[in-house]
């Protein structure tokens, strides 16, 4: 009477297995599993705030046709520093939009309603957006912090400055106010990065912002490789210069970029981030650990840095897959960590509930296996309530219904032995 029970989970995990397996091995762009739950419980109380910045618009003499992407670049570098600030990068929102077909005006930007269906997708809490304006020597720049689910307008101000001589000045005024409104308490380091002027060297400076002018990236590189030479800690142009690395097609360029920018600061989460991705791409999942677990230290609710840490532990020190030796409790651990850190969060529901079935398949004990199944079926079916348009979900949809008549065997079962 106990073989019954044992089969079916064996037979639905090579489904669920089928089904998700091509979603779980794409490339991503020493912990155990007590100290994976305890994040679970931290994400939950340090609720990150995820924004999106947008370009902003830019009305100046041609000269200064940067100021716009200038001062949305600066803005993006002094918020990301923040711990519980999380910068969902434009190149992503641009594929989010283009995927639900969202719509933008002849400025190029989105109204509420839209940024309303794109915050009802992915976790995006507030969108950053503005416009610069510079005539002859004067500087005037209008910051809107919209709250995206709701449309609600949380911060709406006009900066003005001389021009250029109090730029640097207006960037951190504006990012000051953008803190204030998002109810941020900000430690003396926050306020050292808040403040921190990207360069003292002019010309390098000049360089960053004709790269920013420039649609071509590799002559975007080669103005940004000309300013990191002048000034060799000017992380601004770094970043910048990391992503039109990986716009080429440079990824070891951008990892070079990345190291640069850990090496000069440590707690640059965004190029520690980064750089672990690179690290998962090339197979070093150590290394993209400990770059992980750095991430979760500065921001123990970044869900994608949790996420990314539970794959890390799939594999094991030979780098097979679920092989012997690979830590599946902390990988588990990791992906409810991310879960709670954020409740639309996909990834991690599909990661989860394909690994509590390849768990469930091992484990001999039916009441641990069925625990297991009924983990794996929770998992499952959030995924579909978060992404019910994804592209697997009539099949996830049929793994789902498989793993629930397991479950209900396995009941069936336990239920009738002695």
């Amino acid at each position: 009477m106990g073989a019954a029970p044992r089969a079916a989970p064996r037979r639905l995990v090579a489904l669920a297995l089928a089904c998700v397996a091509s979603a779980l091995l794409a490339p991503p762009l020493s912990a155990q599993a007590p100290a994976a739950r305890s994040q679970a419980a931290q994400a939950a109380s340090d609720r990150v705030l995820v924004l999106t910045v947008f370009p902003f618009g830019t009305n100046a003499s041609p000269e200064a046709s940067y100021l716009g992407e200038g001062f949305s670049e600066a803005l993006t570098t002094k918020l990301v520093g923040l711990k519980r600030v999380k910068i969902y990068e434009r190149s992503q929102f641009d594929r989010l939009a283009s995927e639900l077909r969202l719509e933008r005006n002849a400025s190029g930007l989105f109204d509420a309603a839209t940024l309303a269906r794109a915050g009802s997708v992915v976790s995006i809490d507030y969108a950053l957006l503005g416009s610069v304006t510079q005539a002859g020597g004067a500087v005037s720049c209008n910051v809107r912090l919209v709250h995206v689910n709701s449309g609600a307008v949380a911060l709406a101000r006009e900066f003005r400055g001389a021009y250029p001589a109090e730029l640097f000045g207006l960037q951190d005024a504006a990012a000051m106010a953008v803190a204030e409104a998002l109810s941020l308490r900000l430690g003396e380091l926050e306020l050292k990065r808040l403040s921190a002027r990207p360069t003292e060297d002019q010309d390098a400076y000049g360089m960053y912002n004709r790269s920013l002018a420039s649609a071509d990236q590799a002559e975007r590189a080669k103005l940004l490789e000309s300013a990191v030479t002048r000034d060799p800690s000017f992380s601004m142009a770094w970043h910048l210069l990391a992503d039109a690395y990986m716009a080429m097609g440079r990824p070891e360029r951008a990892e070079a970029a990345y190291r640069r920018l850990t090496d000069l600061d440590p707690g640059d989460h965004r190029a520690s981030y980064n750089l672990a991705l690179l690290r998962l791409d090339a197979q070093d999942y150590d290394s993209a650990r400990r770059l992980l677990e750095g991430c979760v230290e500065l921001k123990p609710g970044d869900a994608d840095a949790l996420y990314h840490l539970g794959l890390s532990f799939e594999f094991s020190p030979s780098g097979e897959r679920f092989g012997e030796g690979a830590d599946l409790g902390s990988a588990l651990a990791y992906y409810k960590a991310a879960m709670a850190a954020d409740a639309r969060h996909a990834e991690s529901r599909i990661a989860g509930g394909t690994l509590c079935a390849i768990m469930a398949q091992a484990e001999p004990d039916p009441a641990l296996r069925l625990a297991t199944l009924r983990d794996a079926e929770a998992c499952l079916s959030e995924y579909l309530s978060v992404q019910p348009g994804a592209l697997d979900a009539a099949a996830i949809a049929m793994t789902l219904e498989s793993i629930k008549a397991a479950v209900a065997e396995h009941e069936e079962y336990l239920k009738n032995s002695p």
